[in-house]
């Protein structure tokens, strides 16, 4: 058994993450895919009724599945380096040996998809953005656990041109277009690129809130005065355009090693990212998470600090050797020794007590800020 667990590690994030998080209980969460104005999906998990969860499907771990998954970080990786006949021609010759890896099959724990809400209660929503290249699945464990916990959260997929693939259902004609990572050309490099892009994920974490508040059964649980934002990476620089722009909509914020400077010097490139948040104060409560990794770097570390000044109702934490990796939800899809191998976990810590520390300070914190006259949501203790 505890070779099994090993290799199959999101399978003790119910008792390594969850139940030390949340307890004991006998709660579900429920899952569903809403589509924006554009047909890009935003995946929802939210407080379900346990007994509707039979019969259901477990929430896979991967939304897109593990050959959409794959096909979108293949191209990202080798589409510069090769023609796309030849990435096609790649994808499909590893495809059967795709399916022998246990990740294409793996479930999120005690999640179903189309479960009924739990209502009885108001809900606070976190709204939260992924990284560069990412695509939301990143963050489904903490998504679940937080859930759990008595909140909504949504993970809107954006379709920017900053996710490895993104796909898109046309609101009218129902096909689906693929929206790829896009390239910079550093040798002509664009300087609004990446603000450009925070700034339409900012648009789709504001129509992320917006929808869910109108969605005809997710809208009835929600607490509209208790609203978060948060990001990881570049996900956090959208959090913080959000945040500073709209402290009326918001009642608190998360930045996770937030990407605050674009920042290339072979290349004569060292941009601020957001702009607005290197100037303007936020008086939003915020947490701010910052990976040693990432405050090592000087560049990053000075800017980090530019953010947090201009943060004065924050919290900040250094989580001492921490990678950026530690931060996602890989660090479960693979053995913990294969994660500080191949340096997406740091070396010196244990990658499942790290995000469950990570994610109970979220937890925390978000119970402090965001439950304004809301009651515990948590599910009946299991005897």
């Amino acid at each position: 058994m505890i070779l099994f667990s090993w290799w199959f590690p999101w399978l003790k994030a119910d008792r390594d993450l969850m139940t030390p998080i949340c307890g004991n209980t006998t709660g579900r969460v429920g899952s569903v895919v809403l589509r924006n104005s554009v047909g890009a999906p935003t995946r929802v998990f939210f407080p379900a009724v346990p007994e509707s969860t039979k019969g259901k499907k477990q929430t896979p771990m991967l939304r897109q599945g593990i050959c959409m998954f794959l096909r979108g970080y293949m191209i990202m990786a080798l589409s510069q380096s090769m023609p796309n006949w030849m990435v096609t021609s790649l994808f499909w010759i590893i495809i059967p040996f795709v399916f022998t890896n246990p990740i294409a099959y793996a479930k999120l724990p005690r999640c179903f998809n189309d479960a009924e809400v739990k209502k009885g209660e108001k809900y606070p929503l976190l709204v939260f953005s992924h990284g560069l290249s990412g695509t939301g699945c990143e963050h489904g464990l903490m998504g679940v656990t937080l859930a759990l916990r008595g909140y909504v959260v949504a993970f809107p997929h954006h379709s920017d041109l900053s996710s490895s693939l993104c796909e898109c259902i046309d609101p009218k004609t129902k096909k689906m277009k693929m929206s790829l990572y896009k390239h910079p050309n550093f040798h002509d490099y664009d300087p609004n690129l990446r603000q450009s892009q925070a700034e339409w994920r900012a648009r789709e974490i504001n129509e992320a809130r917006s929808m869910l508040l109108k969605h005809p059964e997710l809208g009835q649980v929600l607490d509209a005065d208790n609203v978060v934002v948060g990001g990881f990476s570049f996900g956090g620089s959208a959090a913080g355009l959000v945040a500073v722009q709209n402290e009326d909509r918001y009642r608190a914020a998360v930045f996770v090693d937030g990407w605050w400077k674009v920042n290339f010097p072979q290349y004569g490139i060292e941009i601020d990212l957001p702009k607005q948040l290197h100037v303007e104060t936020m008086s939003l409560p915020v947490i701010i998470f910052s990976s040693t990794e990432m405050y090592n770097i000087l560049n990053i570390r000075e800017k980090q600090e530019v953010v947090k000044d201009h943060c004065p109702n924050k919290e900040a934490h250094l989580m001492d050797g921490s990678r950026h990796g530690n931060f996602i939800d890989a660090t479960y899809w693979i053995p913990s020794f294969l994660s500080r191998f191949v340096n997406l976990s740091g070396k010196l810590i244990h990658p499942h007590k790290f995000y469950a520390k990570y994610v109970r300070l979220v937890a925390d914190f978000m119970d402090k800020h965001s439950r304004v006259g809301v009651g515990d949501a948590r599910g009946e203790k299991a005897v």
